[in-house]
């Protein structure tokens, strides 16, 4: 199971963390998994080239982002992010869990 937790401090995202694999299908054909790499990865750019977020671990299967001044930039990549989780999680509620923290 895929498991993202969005932790936030004063009604702001400050943490985010991705661990875990869907286990939907063969390595190199789990489509979940790759719906939320997709997503794991856009966002990293988007908050690395849009934000200057540079506190971005990516290590295997483990994404750790910390947001040390959260703005509204920031804010709104991350809730798009959020969205774009849920609806995998909507659709394949066995394969991945949303947390909020």
């Amino acid at each position: 199971m895929i498991k993202v937790c969005f932790t936030k401090k004063e009604d702001k995202y400050i943490v985010l963390s991705i661990t875990g694999h869907a286990n939907m299908g063969d390595f190199g054909e789990d489509l979940v998994c790759a719906e939320a790499s997709a997503i794991s990865f856009g966002l990293c750019n988007a908050l690395f080239e849009m934000a200057h977020i540079e506190s971005i671990d990516i290590i295997e299967n483990y994404i750790h982002i910390y947001i040390p001044e959260p703005n509204d930039l920031t804010q709104n990549i991350l809730r798009v992010a959020y969205y774009q989780f849920k609806t995998i999680e909507h659709t394949h509620p066995k394969a991945i869990k949303i947390t909020e923290e």
